[in-house]
């Protein structure tokens, strides 16, 4: 919970509300109204012996797209760090629905912020360049939200080989508008 309270802080958005621990069998953790939810299966499959070596994809920007993985996690070897991929995908999901919330963020018929906006847009401008793989995962290629949320987790951890050069600029711009 610190690790995600210093990130809140760092992209001036809200803390999360809190934590729900749910036995749900249809996703690893979920993220909304500022609640991180993880499931105990989730738990108990990732971190039953969280240090253990794992078998990882190396797959980096500039190889065949076709050769990563589903999920970012896939690059990280143990359970431990792919649970806190997992945590920080969730809150990536927490800072583009929370930062610059405003009431000027009713855009396209839909409640977008600012990031959602620009997010939607590079995402739909790389496919559009690059065809249907653009990601560092299959799931961050599905929708705009998954993209930023895949590329959050990875910069996050320090992964910037596995981050999109162009969201590397986007997170940049957030952090440099935070800072001012």
């Amino acid at each position: 919970m610190d690790e995600l309270n210093d990130l809140a802080k760092k992209y001036n958005i809200p803390r999360l509300r809190g934590i729900k621990v749910t036995k749900n069998k249809e996703y690893n953790m979920a993220m909304g109204d500022g609640v991180l939810s993880i499931s105990t299966n989730y738990v108990k499959r990732v971190l039953t012996d969280p240090t253990k070596k794992l078998p990882t994809n190396s797959w980096s920007y500039g190889q065949d797209i076709t050769q990563r993985p589903f999920s970012v996690k896939a690059y990280l070897d143990n359970g431990f760090e792919r649970f806190r991929s997992t945590m920080y995908h969730e809150f990536g999901h927490h800072v583009h629905q929370m930062k610059y919330v405003g009431a000027d963020d009713i855009f396209r018929g839909r409640f977008l912020t600012k990031v959602e906006n620009q997010t939607e847009d590079l995402f739909n401008k790389l496919k559009k360049e690059q065809g249907r793989y653009i990601g560092n995962s299959e799931y961050g290629d599905t929708v705009f939200e998954e993209w930023f949320a895949e590329q959050f987790s990875m910069y996050h951890l320090n992964k910037l080989d596995k981050v999109h050069p162009e969201f590397k600029k986007l997170i940049k711009e957030i952090e440099d508008e935070v800072a001012r």
